[in-house]
Parts: structure tokens; C-alpha cells; sequence
């Protein structure tokens, strides 16, 4: 459940306000049943597609961009 908060809820609840809250109040208190259910519509919509992608790819992706900052 947590890998779920992390990488789905807080993209829809919004990263700043993910981080800032999340240490603070439990998670009902800020994202709504209507946020849950949006996330897990994104991640059933998408999951053939992430199945398909090669983790090394995404992970290579994100190293290259960091690099560039």
C-alpha cells in the first residue's frame, strides 16, 4: 500500500504538497476517497503499458536528466 501513497497518490495530491503533508497528517485527512479512485483508474488504464516498458530504460532516463541539472 505505501508503494502505492508514493508513487500514485502523491502524483494526484501533488509532489510539494505530498512531501509537506505526508509527515504531518495521515493521509484520509488530505487526499479524498474521489483521489484514491482517480489513481487507481490511472494505474488500471496503464498497466498493460508499463508492463511492457523496460525498467533500464526509465531508470537511464531519469539518471541522464539529473545529470543535466
Amino acid at each position: 500500500m505505501t508503494n502505492f501513497y508514493n508513487l500514485f497518490l502523491s502524483c494526484i495530491v501533488g509532489k510539494c504538497k505530498w512531501k509537506k503533508l505526508v509527515v504531518l497528517k495521515k493521509v484520509m485527512l488530505f487526499a479524498t476517497v474521489t483521489d484514491e479512485a482517480f489513481a487507481l483508474l490511472v494505474l488500471e488504464n496503464n498497466w498493460g503499458v508499463w508492463l511492457k516498458e523496460d525498467p533500464k530504460d526509465y531508470f537511464m532516463k531519469n539518471k541522464k536528466e539529473q545529470n543535466k541539472k
